[in-house]
């Protein structure tokens, strides 16, 4: 939003420390700025203490955890998907989730040559999985799921779908494509 004076000066947000350019319902408009409050109730207290721990353990989080949040987040940022969504299971009352760390690798080495990996939620990429490299990291969440794995090898592709009830912290997984001629060890790491 843009206000223009006589003299043509387009102003937007603060005019010094006195006023403010705003507007309302598309009626743009110039007000005395007020100092905005500060409220020390129990419950803004107790909100601003989530959010701390929020942001906290964002910031713990490793990369592959991260970037699973900045892929899944839609019209938002990954951060502020996580932060969302940790207040809103304390509030719920629920442990707040955070991505399990799953390590992969081919079944057999020798398997992996001319075969590579995406993972899919949705029709969303989240990952590219460069099987000849022999392994790596992702992260995902059990609340997401289910994720597709797509193995390509030459022309052909085949998607192997992982559901919530494998991703068990501590346990791992193997998922197999006879069509391309691949199988894929997930290990979960326990968080």
């Amino acid at each position: 939003m843009r206000i223009n004076n006589i003299f043509g000066t387009k102003f937007k947000g603060a005019i010094g420390k006195d006023m403010i350019a705003s507007s309302w319902k598309g009626k743009e408009y110039v007000k005395a700025y007020t100092h905005p409050s500060n409220p020390r109730t129990e419950a803004q207290q107790e909100h601003r203490g989530i959010f701390a721990r929020a942001v906290e353990t964002w910031h713990k989080l490793k990369l592959c955890q991260r970037e699973f949040y900045n892929r899944v987040a839609v019209e938002m940022t990954g951060y502020n998907l996580f932060i969302s969504r940790y207040i809103a299971a304390v509030k719920d009352e629920r442990e707040p989730e955070v991505p399990l760390i799953v390590s992969w690798k081919p079944e057999d080495a020798g398997q992996a040559q001319g075969c590579t990996s995406s993972v899919f939620l949705g029709q969303r990429l989240l990952f590219s999985l460069r099987l000849s490299e022999g392994g790596g990291e992702i992260a995902l969440t059990r609340s997401d799921a289910p994720y597709e794995f797509a193995f390509r090898r030459g022309g052909g592709e085949d998607r192997v779908r992982l559901s919530a009830d494998a991703l068990v912290p501590g346990g791992s997984v193997t998922l197999r494509s006879d069509q391309v001629g691949i199988g894929l060890v997930l290990s979960i790491n326990p968080p």
